[in-house]
């Protein structure tokens, strides 16, 4: 019996010294880290600066490139100077004549005649045109060869001016000249108040009504439709 209860006592002690022991902390439960997300590399694209790619940066300078060369061309054969002091039409009119011909002569293509020419500006011409460069709209397309004709007569000549000629070439006639003098003087007031004449066919029938009787009669019996087959 004594037994029995120092083993009891024992047992007892044995669990008394296991409630006491201190309890070992919980361990902390590995976390897997989250998989490391490598962003893909985004694909090379042309830098853009002010809305124009590297293609257009090209196109542009190659562009002045072919343009500077075009006019080392020009300038060799010593293009006529138009300075706009003392302008009058037929003063104009001689300038345009022989730049025209000039742009014949050499194969010049239709962008570049207006940038040629205003080349040859200078004084108030070239005042003229920096002003008139800033004034237009930079959506607009590129001044075409009779537009830049056409602002330059509309400047250099007042409306008083443009109203005598408009006068004078209602009454024009060949009268006792040649065809070819009435001719001149006819293309000259055509040229020079842009407005009068508007197609081909108006201009030849204008032509056609100033000749005289005789040659009216026979040119107009041909209907001829073109100013070009008029003259001839």
């Amino acid at each position: 019996m004594q037994r029995q209860e120092e083993h009891i006592k024992s047992l007892q002690d044995l669990m008394s010294r296991q409630a006491t022991t201190a309890v070992p902390g919980s361990q902390d439960v590995p976390v897997s880290e989250a998989p490391t997300i490598v962003p893909p590399i985004p694909p090379t694209v042309s830098p853009v600066v002010s809305g124009i790619s590297d293609s257009d940066l090209t196109a542009t300078e190659a562009g002045r490139v072919r343009f500077v060369k075009v006019l080392e061309a020009f300038m060799r054969f010593n293009p006529p100077i138009f300075d706009g002091k003392e302008a009058d039409s037929w003063v104009l009119e001689t300038w345009f004549t022989a730049m025209e011909a000039l742009f014949e002569d050499i194969y010049t293509l239709e962008r570049d005649k207006v940038p040629l020419a205003a080349h040859c500006f200078e004084k108030d011409a070239q005042i003229w045109w920096q002003k008139t460069k800033k004034k237009r709209a930079s959506y607009l397309p590129p001044l075409t060869w009779e537009e830049f004709r056409e602002m330059l007569f509309m400047e250099y000549f007042p409306d008083s001016d443009k109203r005598k000629m408009k006068k004078d070439f209602r009454k024009l006639r060949q009268e006792n000249r040649s065809v070819q003098e009435y001719e001149r003087e006819f293309t000259h007031l055509v040229n020079c108040v842009p407005g009068m004449v508007h197609t081909d066919r108006d201009r030849a029938e204008y032509f056609e009504r100033g000749l005289r009787p005789d040659i009216f009669r026979t040119v107009n019996a041909l209907k001829l439709k073109t100013f070009e087959e008029v003259l001839d």
